[in-house]
């Protein structure tokens, strides 16, 4: 059973939406950033997210009309961004449907919180839950068990270090997106390491050796980070 959530976070403020996403990363959910409105409707439709957190001030789109057409098609949640505090903008959003709304400055971490709440009252109860089943990702006989924190190759069980697997959790979760080092090192290592990049290089390396003939699937990005791909 595969219960690993899908965010898509749209902000243009690069530094923000990094933010949020190491903080999402970290909770073990799956995250795309896009940073117009154009490409984060775009995105809703070919990542088919299970929740959207929406800046309001946008270029090409705005958050409310990025909302307006997202509930012409589904009602997933969405919390809307905002670095005003104005009750006529709170009102609009509610009115174009938003499920919640937070006024920057904020912290991530409520963010998450109220992410889960919303997640888990729209599952009817399935997020909640979550500590209770297996979350077992499989791909061409790579098999994670989250939960066992376990792995094998087609049967065979890999015995990897608790920081090889928790990169491997994190990229497998994150199939087809790139996590540069840094975000790698934030939400393993911490915020407070300190300590060169490089050591994510080369727990990368070790992972690879230990994965064998499914080294192929942990790919390096140059000049970005890795990412998980199934070929």
């Amino acid at each position: 059973m595969n219960l690993v959530e899908k965010v898509l976070i749209v902000e243009d403020e690069v530094v923000v939406a990094k933010m949020i996403a190491d903080h999402f990363i970290s909770e073990g959910f799956q995250v795309l950033i896009e940073h117009d409105g154009l490409s984060g409707y775009q995105a809703f439709e070919t990542f088919h997210p299970d929740m959207v957190v929406l800046d309001l001030m946008l270029p090409y789109m705005d958050g409310y009309s990025v909302c307006r057409k997202i509930r012409k098609k589904s009602k997933i949640p969405v919390i809307m961004l905002t670095a005003r505090s104005d009750v006529e903008d709170q009102l609009m959003g509610y009115e174009v449907k938003v499920d919640d709304y937070m006024t920057k400055p904020f912290h991530p971490v409520v963010l998450v919180a109220k992410a889960k709440a919303l997640l888990n009252l729209y599952s009817g109860g399935e997020v909640g839950m979550r500590a209770d089943n297996k979350c077992i990702l499989n791909y061409h006989g790579l098999m994670l068990d989250k939960y066992a924190r376990k792995v094998q190759v087609d049967g065979l069980d890999i015995d990897l270090e608790p920081k090889q697997f928790e990169i491997l959790l994190l990229l497998m979760i994150n199939k087809n997106i790139v996590l540069s080092r840094e975000q790698l090192l934030n939400t393993i290592w911490g915020y407070d390491f300190i300590g060169s990049e490089r050591v994510v290089d080369s727990h990368i390396k070790k992972l690879r050796k230990q994965l064998l003939y499914k080294a192929y699937m942990v790919v390096t990005v140059s000049g970005s980070g890795y990412r998980f791909e199934e070929k």
